[in-house]
């Protein structure tokens, strides 16, 4: 359930704006917790299929990661299961698995402080990275 940080409560996923914000304070209400590929991230992943499937000989690296709250371990696997399902709708839309290659890393590497919500949020996040293939020599 989206959590907004700002307003410290859980919001129904009808009751959030078309922009994925919160109806109360207008900020982007991020997912505590979740680990399911949001709606609005569809149109974004279906272009890097599509790039992906224009060029052939490019990999692609799907990293997950979390914000500190909770503990190391399940936030690990939570980056885990992020990257995993990034892998997995990119598979969905004809992406060769065996170009996909999708690690966890939990808290490890913030890119923001996890003491404001703000942070937190950044936080929470996939990044991929696509790079081409090189031929040796």
């Amino acid at each position: 359930m989206p959590w907004c940080e700002t307003c410290s409560r859980y919001l129904t996923p009808s009751s959030l704006a078309d922009d994925g914000t919160c109806p109360t304070c207008g900020r982007q209400v991020g997912e505590t917790d979740q680990a399911e590929i949001s709606s609005r991230f569809y149109n974004v992943l279906n272009s890097v299929a599509q790039v992906l499937d224009e060029y052939e000989k490019t990999i692609v690296d799907i990293t997950g990661h979390t914000d500190s709250t909770g503990e190391e371990s399940y936030n690990l696997n939570l980056s885990q299961r992020r990257a995993t399902n990034v892998a997995q709708y990119l598979i969905a839309q004809g992406v060769n698995s065996t170009r996909i290659a999708a690690q966890g890393m939990g808290e490890s590497q913030p890119i923001a402080s996890n003491d404001t919500p703000e942070g937190r949020q950044a936080n929470r996040r996939v990044e991929i990275e696509l790079s081409p293939l090189t031929q040796p020599g």
